[in-house]
């Protein structure tokens, strides 16, 4: 559920969920508690992990995400000394419903570049939150071919 929460915006997991109950499931207070009864619930990231066969792996490549820090690995704790090291042009995108890196996060990064080096910064619409970059390839498309032709 937690990977829903953070990589689907509020519009996002409404259109896929809403509130509706799995077929065949019971709402209320006779309904078995160890049982899903919430659609979300019943497709999350999470819930398919539970059949793989390396959930460990998962877990251990989304904690060297969450713990990774470019400032501290390239910079000497400084996020402007990190991006000194990058020679080329940039391309920085949000999407306005992302909630795990929201358009606030990526502009923060436009700030750090000593070198003047042409920053392009893009912020699309999307209501797909943090999966937006995985749907909303039409749009990143455009995005990256405008940007590599100049």
């Amino acid at each position: 559920m937690l990977a829903h929460i953070t990589y689907l915006s509020d519009e996002g997991m409404h259109e896929k969920f809403g509130r509706r109950l799995q077929d065949g499931a019971m709402a209320g207070p006779g309904a078995s508690a160890s049982s899903s009864r919430w659609r979300a619930t019943s497709t999350t990231k999470v819930a398919r992990l539970s059949n793989d066969s390396m959930p460990t792996a998962y877990l251990y490549i989304t904690r060297a995400m969450d713990y990774y820090d470019a400032a501290a690995a390239w910079g000497g704790g400084s996020l402007t000394e990190a991006c000194r090291r990058i020679r080329a042009k940039m391309l920085i995108v949000s999407f306005d419903s992302d909630w795990l890196y929201p358009p606030m996060s990526a502009k923060s990064c436009l700030g750090h570049d000593p070198g003047n080096r042409p920053v392009t910064y893009a912020n699309v619409p999307s209501h797909y939150g943090h999966d937006s970059f995985l749907v909303e390839t039409a749009k990143v498309g455009r995005l990256l071919r405008g940007f590599l032709a100049h």
